[in-house]
């Protein structure tokens, strides 16, 4: 029976070539501030090989590890950033409940407050879903900006029902009478 042939150390291992301290320290000031970034990108910005990063980085395993663990730390200080932003978020809209049902408690009160306070409610609860992921973020398609720009044009009186004349003229009188 013949044994294999034991694989040939690299450079490194059998001490040919020692890394240059100075671009060790770049390479580790580098991994510290984005762990991912891609080994051409490493060896772009500090002048050096794509193999000879892959080089530079054997003869840094402990620091990789290290790295490593800072990565997961990052990653899990955002799930917090992110799970105290929602929390906040879901405070706000009770918040927000809670305002609605005094409002609408209150006699006198303007009817488009509470529906202003209602939009502004569902607002926060769409967010709300956005950061949990139920939904995605919204898109903007031309029928919404065609009613937007229709809603932001003046309207004459006299093109305006009967009906609606009389809505708007007592709405008036009552915004008058405050």
């Amino acid at each position: 029976m013949v044994d294999a042939p034991k694989p040939r150390p690299s450079r490194y291992e059998r001490g040919i070539r020692s890394p240059d301290p100075v671009r060790v320290a770049a390479l580790r000031a580098l991994i510290e501030r984005d762990p991912a970034m891609s080994k051409a990108d490493l060896g772009r910005k500090v002048g050096l090989s794509r193999t000879a990063v892959a080089y530079y980085l054997r003869s840094m395993t402990t620091d990789l590890a290290a790295a490593a663990a800072q990565n997961v730390e990052v990653k899990r200080r955002r799930v917090l950033n992110h799970l105290d932003l929602v929390e906040r978020v879901a405070s706000t809209a009770d918040e927000a409940r809670e305002e609605i049902a005094k409002l609408r408690a209150t006699k006198g009160v303007n009817p488009s407050v509470i529906f202003a306070g209602y939009r502004a409610l569902t607002g926060i609860e769409r967010l709300l879903a956005e950061l949990l992921g139920d939904i995605q973020p919204p898109t903007q398609n031309t029928y919404v900006l065609q009613v937007a720009a229709l809603l932001d044009q003046p309207v004459a009186l006299s093109a305006l029902s009967e009906p609606s004349r009389a809505v708007l003229e007592g709405e008036a009188a009552v915004a008058a009478s405050r």
